[in-house]
């Protein structure tokens, strides 16, 4: 990183190179939105939900273990720790009985969602859009208190500026994900955002540097 002489990195994409890369940076000095270690703690979903439960923020209970090990009474949701495993956006919906999986899984409980939405934390500001169930388009929102202040809680507990979470309300805001690279899908000016946002990032790291 030392020799490309970059005035910032951005992880624009989510896998284990650009995680990587953003480690990298970070240990050079470049200047990055979003902190290596926060962004480190996401991709392990067991590291991730206890920082959220330990913040204050609520997530479906959880264990993590070996089959014979798992109490979580069904229905649940089985799937692995990692971000990046190589199936780590399949789970399984266990509904009744005893577990069955050869590997240390992760478990949580099913949370029925009445309402699913993605929020955004762009910068200093909050977007918002609701999950149509089956094959419908994200619809914008309008941005409530209650779910800045969850936007907030996240930011400040993994050190974040660019993140969206995947949220259900049942009878709580329940944080199911949540992701240091953002696609924005369905937000009107989200890609304005998007480029203010590595803006202010640079102009602030360049005035720092000035003082």
């Amino acid at each position: 990183m030392d020799e490309l002489n970059l005035d910032f990195y951005h992880m624009a994409h989510w896998n284990p190179a650009t995680l990587a890369d953003l480690k990298r940076a970070r240990a050079a000095g470049v200047p990055t939105l979003n902190s290596y270690e926060g962004a480190h703690i996401t991709a392990d979903r067991l590291d991730c939900y206890r920082t959220l439960r330990r913040g204050g923020v609520y997530v479906p209970e959880f264990q993590y273990g070996l089959a014979k090990t798992i109490t979580l009474q069904p229905p649940a949701i089985v799937k692995s720790r990692s971000e990046f495993h190589s199936d780590s956006h399949e789970f399984t919906i266990h509904l009744a009985g005893s577990y069955d999986f050869p590997d240390e899984q992760m478990v949580e409980k099913y949370v029925v969602p009445h309402r699913s939405y993605k929020l955004f934390g762009i910068g200093d500001e909050v977007r918002v859009v609701r999950l149509p169930r089956g094959d419908g388009l994200p619809v914008e929102q309008p941005v409530t208190t209650s779910l800045v202040r969850y936007v907030g809680q996240v930011q400040n507990l993994f050190d974040l500026s660019l993140f969206e979470l995947d949220i259900l309300i049942h009878k709580n805001i329940y944080v199911i994900d949540v992701n240091p690279a953002v696609n924005l899908y369905g937000i009107t000016d989200g890609a304005a955002l998007y480029e203010e946002a590595i803006r202010a990032a640079i102009e602030n790291d360049q005035r720092c540097r000035r003082q």
